[in-house]
């Protein structure tokens, strides 16, 4: 049997013998299986070589090669089929032996990723899914349609005469013209062309109808038995058939997963990032037959405004998406991940309905458009139900045929439609039967499988007890019985689903923490600490790279959410120092917003999830001041008990940054969009029909897209994704080259990637190849920046590496002055840029590539672009009013690469770019390119607040007279980012402080803002108990 046992090959995923025979045929037949042999064995074998040798002088000869299989040998490049294991990274292998590498290492049946701050092991031995079926794939495949299409020589633009006719279908159909316009310019005699295929845009619409794309829609109507006078009218398409529909999309064969992992950190124990990584998935593929490939459907539904200030127009939409797509391609709308399922009826008044008294006409069309609802949700939901699900061969992403089985796994919705979907009241929790009157305090029920019993239970029971009872005396039943249970319907729509909304029901970040800041925890400190001083002290905060508050919050009503994520950068450091600010209640704020920004996290570890509880019990020890100083009466309120469902959502699930109604907010805009193309007579019907019209161009410029990258690169169809080529430009970075939001002027049209200049292989910074200001002499330069003594930091940092800091010099003594004389005359002409783009590297694995940011050093009156009009639009967008005004933005510089954590870092302020010139006329295009800058203290952990968990720094002066702020040049690549500094004030902030765009001359000391951004936050927040924590090798105190 060991012979003939059949095992899958770690490089293709093909099912081979596990035997010498079964590999050699299979090598010998697959040349790129043999050629990653052949490198994986090398690579391994210079592995195990490079342990040293003293395990190996501990085994004795004889078992050497019994008991252990040698890394050469072939077994251990491929993956045993899906056992009954449980991973266990300890006895599988010590990751703390594995080298890091910077790169993706395979050994056995585990998989290593590996980047220069920890190694993460993937078991991939519980891989279920990733077998391919031999069984025959169910028709409706598009993809394959239009491929067989193309073999039967049909023109790739049909029913269109060429790629012209399409294109220009495309810009007549994104037009906001009515038809009649439309029609009248194709008929006027300068658009007269015999060769056109339609005339008129009717034959228009005719012939993108002709094209593929999704299921159809379907117009339904029901009425309920307690408004027999109102038909209600919703539209839906064939959920089995938009899963179908994205299974088979061969644009996310890079990006999705088949099968579960699960992920181990050599610092923090286990990981949870993707939804195949939480426990949920184990535990649905569990229940399925071996080899079958479990398709998670994620479900969005949430009502939108059409009309802003009159009508009160709305529409309730359904989204629909896979947790096999990569949250990160899922999250972004232009990747066409989520697909439009159901509309739902909105306005629902009833006014034919005839009710007994006021009490019931004011009560009963809540409750009915309750029951609606849930009718709605389940027809659309029916063919999930467990008598009713089955099995579906389709053609995955990577072209594989798999047996796949859809369940619905999660639903995002914000709270009141939870609560809906949950069947309780406003004032409970939709997911674990906590009373309303003790959802403030600190403990938080276990969801199980008895919350919805016990929903159902009482449901049922009162239907039993009262089985003709009209809705009004059947949900005044309910209530006597369970007073936190809606009794607007006896059928809920996720009855008979494998999970229940205790399980499927998490938390939403946008809702749940965001607005939860905003609509709670600011409202407490503007009652507390006064709305003028807050005001105050936002205006006074300097602009840090993103967007700034600069008329105060107090006037703020109904705000986005980038504006409830900007508070929260600007949050702490604003109220510290504050009179009326105790150290308890500092704690408490904090510890909630630290609570928060965990849960924004790509990854979560095991000692992460540990710390985000000692988080939120430390807030819940504090909350009483709030209490105390007339805040706040009471704290049982559904959003704040929600919070602490959140680690065991993360459990599930994986990390919440793929499960926040941000994304179906932004799903709204193409449907009002449509609805302002629309004359309002049957909007829905006119919304959809634009909206499927749209889904088919983009299918086939999807398609067209990927077989031109196919033939471009000679590569299948379904891996052209991986270079790029997804159909859609609207996902650029809004800072690369060629975007809107970069001035494109001749200066900056073409840049410059400084890793080619000396000393600087890994940098990830651009410059603009043609430099703002070249060959200015010296002397301007030190006066139009305002250096004192240019000519003698450069030649300190020339002679002895002096880069001016204290951390950077050999002693602490005054800086000397050279004099021009003593200058290279390399440097006596400089050319000078006034912008340096940076990317920093992300995090870790888990994090995307983080986009372009732009730091400045520009003097006052120099302008960026070709025309005053743009500079005022560009400067604005900085945050400058101004734009005569400098700006010279505080940065981090590396000056410290052997450190652990912050004291690698050092901040300053970035005041000069600067590259030696051999003459006026004569660049020196390889020359290295330096940086001045005016230095802060260092981040030592002297200058760390262990109340505040921030780092307080100041400016750096200089022992000798006149020079005021201590200075030096360092080399450019050694800029890592913005620095987020916001002012230290104590006491009151005046009225007359209140300016941000010179707080940093204003003011001496700084705090080191973590709470600016994510990356931030794990750079400069020590003390944190995770995987990426340096507090323990620096000594922070906690």
């Amino acid at each position: 049997m060991s012979n003939q046992i059949s095992s899958i090959c770690g490089f293709c995923s093909k099912s081979v013998l596990k035997s010498r025979g079964g590999l050699k045929n299979h090598l010998k037949s697959n040349s790129k299986c043999k050629r990653a042999q052949e490198a994986l064995q090398q690579s391994m074998a210079s592995h195990h070589m490079s342990q040293g040798t003293t395990q190996e002088k501990s085994k004795s000869p004889d078992s050497s090669s019994q008991d252990q299989e040698s890394p050469s040998q072939p077994f251990s490049l491929f993956i045993d089929p899906p056992p009954n294991r449980e991973p266990n990274p300890q006895n599988d292998v010590n990751l703390a032996s594995i080298p890091n590498t910077n790169q993706t290492q395979r050994d056995g049946r585990l998989v290593y990723h590996v980047d220069e701050d920890d190694v993460f092991q993937v078991d991939v031995n519980s891989f279920a899914g990733w077998e391919e079926t031999k069984q025959r794939a169910e028709g409706g495949d598009v993809w394959e349609q239009a491929r067989s299409d193309e073999e039967k020589q049909v023109p790739s633009f049909a029913p269109w005469a060429n790629k012209d006719e399409f294109d220009f279908a495309q810009r007549l159909l994104k037009t906001p013209m009515s038809m009649a316009d439309l029609d009248s310019i194709l008929t006027s005699k300068y658009m007269a062309d015999p060769t056109r295929t339609f005339n008129t845009a009717d034959e228009m619409r005719g012939n993108i109808r002709m094209m593929k794309g999704g299921p159809e829609w379907q117009q339904k109507e029901f009425k309920l038995p307690d408004a027999p006078n109102t038909p209600i009218i919703y539209w839906s398409r064939d959920l089995i058939g938009c899963v179908k529909h994205l299974v088979q999309n061969p644009a996310f064969h890079e990006s999705f997963d088949y099968a579960p992992k699960k992920i181990h950190s050599r610092k923090g124990g286990r990981i949870y990032s993707e939804m195949s990584s939480g426990d949920m998935w184990h535990r649905q593929q569990a229940t399925l037959r071996h080899g079958t490939t479990l398709i998670p459907i994620i479900l969005a539904s949430d009502a939108t405004h059409l009309t802003n200030f009159s009508g009160g127009k709305k529409a309730h939409a359904v989204y629909m998406s896979l947790g096999n797509i990569h949250k990160e391609v899922r999250n972004a709308p232009s990747n066409n991940a989520w697909i439009l399922v159901a509309l739902l009826p909105t306005n629902l008044k009833f006014e034919a309905e005839k009710f007994p008294n006021k009490t019931q006409t004011e009560a009963m069309p809540g409750l009915l458009a309750h029951q609606a609802f849930h009718r709605c949700m389940r027809d659309l939901l029916y063919p999930l139900r467990k008598d009713q699900q089955r099995y579906h061969v389709w053609r995955c992403p990577d072209g594989k045929k798999r047996r796949c089985h859809p369940k619905l796994m999660v639903w995002i919705a914000d709270l009141p439609e939870q609560q809906m979907i949950a069947c309780v009241r406003s004032k409970s929790c939709p997911v674990c039967p906590c009373s309303s009157r003790t959802l403030g305090d600190e403990h938080h029920v276990t969801s199980s499988d008895v919350y919805r019993v016990s929903t159902l239970d009482t449901l049922k029971s009162v239907r039993t007890a009262n089985p003709n009872a009209l809705l009004w005396d059947y949900a005044g039943a309910v209530r006597k019985i369970n007073s936190d249970v809606h009794g607007a319907t006896d059928s809920p729509c996720w009855e008979g689903l494998d999970l229940g909304p205790e399980e499927f029901l998490v938390e939403d970040l946008l809702h749940g923490s965001h607005k939860f800041m905003w609509d709670h925890v600011v409202t407490w400190l503007q009652d507390i600490l006064g709305d003028k001083e807050l005001d105050h002290r936002f205006i006074s905060q300097p602009p840090v790279g993103h967007e700034r508050l600069r008329k105060g919050i107090s006037a703020l009503s109904q705000i986005s959410g980038s504006e409830q994520k900007t508070i929260q950068r600007f949050l702490i450091p604003v109220i510290a120092g504050c009179d009326g600010m105790t150290q308890g209640l500092m704690n408490g704020v904090r510890s909630l917003q630290d609570y928060i920004y965990h849960l924004q996290f790509p990854s979560a570890s095991e000692s992460e999830l540990e710390a985000m509880l000692t988080f939120l019990s430390e807030f819940h020890r504090n909350k009483h001041l709030f209490k105390s100083l007339g805040a706040r009466d009471h704290f049982n309120i559904p959003k704040l008990h929600k919070l602490g469902h959140c680690p065991r959502n993360i459990k599930s699930f994986g990390t919440l940054d793929g499960y926040s109604t941000e994304t179906p907010e932004a799903l709204h805009k193409s449907i009002k969009e449509m609805y302002r193309l629309t004359n309002h007579v049957e909007a829905e019907r006119q919304i959809l029909v634009r909206l499927e019209l749209f889904e088919k161009v983009h299918f086939r410029e999807t398609y067209l897209a990927l077989r031109e990258a196919e033939k471009a690169a000679k590569m299948p169809l379904q891996g052209a994704i991986a270079h790029g080529c997804n159909g859609s430009n609207d996902n650029r970075p809004s800072c690369v080259p060629g975007s809107d939001e970069m001035e494109t002027d001749s200066s900056t049209a073409d840049l410059l990637d400084i890793s080619q200049f000396p000393s600087s292989p890994n940098c990830a910074g651009r410059l603009a190849i043609k430099p703002h200001m070249p060959a200015v002499t010296v002397q301007n330069a030190q006066e139009l920046f305002g250096i004192p003594d240019l000519v003698s930091a450069i030649c300190r940092f020339m002679d002895s590496s002096d880069n001016g800091s204290r951390s950077g010099r050999r002693n602490n003594g005054p800086q000397w002055e050279s004099s021009i004389d003593r200058l290279d005359s390399s440097f006596h002409y400089l050319d000078i840029w006034v912008r340096y783009q940076i990317a920093a590297p992300p995090w870790s694995i888990f994090y995307p590539q983080e986009s372009l940011t732009s730091v400045y050093c520009k003097p006052a009156g120099y302008t960026i672009g070709v025309s005053k009009t743009r500079n005022l639009h560009t400067n604005r967008l900085l945050g400058s009013p101004d734009w005569k005004t400098a700006r010279f933005d505080q940065v981090y510089v590396l000056v410290n690469p052997q450190a652990v954590g912050p004291q690698r870092y050092q901040p300053a302020e970035l005041r000069l770019i600067f590259r030696s010139r051999s003459g006026q006329r004569h660049r020196m295009s390889e020359a290295k390119v330096y940086a001045v800058v005016f230095w802060y203290t260092a981040l030592i952990p002297a200058n760390f607040s262990s109340s505040l968990k921030m780092f307080v720094v100041s400016k750096e002066t200089s022992r000798t007279s006149g020079l005021g702020r201590r200075y030096g040049v360092v080399e450019l690549h050694q800029i890592m980012g913005i620095c987020p500094l916001a002012p230290v004030i104590e006491g009151a902030c005046m009225g007359w402080e209140s300016r941000g765009d010179d707080a940093i001359e204003r003011y001496d000391r700084f705090y080191v803002n973590p709470y600016s951004s994510h990356q931030n936050y794990r750079r400069f927040r020590p003390g944190l108990p995770s995987r990426a924590s340096t507090s323990a090798s620096i000594g922070y105190s906690t």
